[in-house]
């Protein structure tokens, strides 16, 4: 016959047991979860361009992210991204299906593409002024300035995308900085 106090350790045990199993089960999908899918299939989709749906997303998302002042005493490193991610940051982002990196590449990307279309314009400004001119300077200075507008990151589609609301971009980053 088992004596009681072996009788209480393996119901102990078989309490402990069953403690763990239902802890491990997963009742309702979270938003952690939901989040993971959602990524997975975004991560597939990256281009070295910025997608419009992308820019719909950031210039919605950009001016919350600033006011709640996520980037208080964070420093933004030379590749465009913070050297650390708050708990904050974190949890915003999960909520709004962002990666953060991907977010932060963006943002980037908006504010380099805005700089080549300021020098891109100036440049075709310049070209402009000196096409009427036959002397070797200033067939010169078109060359320069060719080679200025070719050497641009920013690609035709992005530049179509971005020129109708540079504006807007503009006084985003300047209220939103």
């Amino acid at each position: 016959m088992v004596s009681v106090s072996i009788k209480r350790k393996i119901y102990l045990i078989a309490g402990i047991l069953a403690i763990i199993a239902v802890a491990k089960c997963q009742m309702v999908e979270t938003t952690w979860h939901r989040n993971k899918s959602v990524m997975e299939e975004k991560r597939n989709n990256y281009t070295v361009e910025v997608s419009l749906d992308e820019l719909n997303a950031f210039t919605k998302d950009w001016p919350e992210f600033s006011k709640l002042g996520l980037l208080k005493g964070v420093d933004i490193g030379s590749d465009g991204n913070p050297d650390v991610f708050t708990w904050k940051m974190r949890i915003w982002f999960v909520y709004r299906h962002w990666d953060a990196l991907r977010f932060f590449y963006v943002r980037k990307r908006l504010l380099n593409s805005l700089e080549e279309m300021s020098i891109r314009r100036e440049a075709e400004n310049i070209i402009e002024q000196m096409k009427n001119r036959n002397d070797s300077l200033a067939l010169q200075m078109i060359d320069y300035q060719n080679r200025r507008i070719n050497s641009q990151e920013i690609t035709r589609d992005e530049l179509l995308m971005l020129s109708s609301q540079e504006d807007n971009l503009r006084e985003m980053f300047k209220q939103y900085p």
